[in-house]
């Protein structure tokens, strides 16, 4: 990507953490948007879609879909709260807006953002492994007016296929639920 784009290379320590390490990025992006995506994924070509409809509408953030073994996955959902459970899931058929996005309360993790919404709403630090990404969002649902969407027709390439060293550290059970009861308690 460095021969397209102007990149900045940040030395973060070891295990400094995902939404540490986002914020951090954040702090330094001194654009309009910001698109936050992981290395598995790969950006399209049609990426400037994603943009433009971010520019011309009020959306905080708007994600594409993924393709994993060749299947479109969205990804996305809505938040319902109901009995003191947390429900991700879909209750109504929802069609794009005049922008092509399609308003979720939960978006996958190939989006493009208003630095500014970012700036406000950050993610949470303590995150290290797992819960950082529905933290975010739950955060935005509860505690701020910014909307989110996706726009169908931006397609990331997804391969999950981590090395095994990457996937055990990962899966650290011990920090995954450290970040559930973090959660939870939060």
């Amino acid at each position: 990507y460095s021969e397209k784009l102007p990149l900045k290379v940040l030395n973060l320590e070891f295990d400094y953490g995902l939404a540490a390490s986002r914020n951090e990025i954040v702090d330094e992006c001194s654009t309009e948007f910001l698109l936050v995506i992981d290395d598995d994924m790969t950006p399209p070509e049609n990426l400037p879609e994603l943009r433009d409809a971010l520019k011309n509408s009020e959306y905080g953030g708007i994600a594409g879909v993924l393709r994993e073994y060749g299947e479109k996955r969205a990804c996305a959902s809505d938040f319902h709260l109901e009995d003191d459970f947390l429900i991700l899931d879909i209750r109504e058929e929802k069609k794009p807006d005049e922008h092509g996005v399609i308003e979720f309360d939960y978006l996958p993790s190939c989006a493009m953002f208003r630095t500014e919404c970012l700036e406000q709403f950050p993610w949470d630090d303590f995150y290290v492994i797992s819960g950082e990404h529905i933290d975010f969002y739950l955060n935005h649902y509860l505690n701020s007016d910014w909307r989110f969407g996706v726009k169908p027709e931006i397609v990331f390439e997804h391969r999950p296929d981590s090395p095994e060293k990457y996937l055990v550290h990962r899966e650290s059970s011990e920090k995954i639920q450290k970040s559930n009861e973090y959660l939870h308690d939060k």
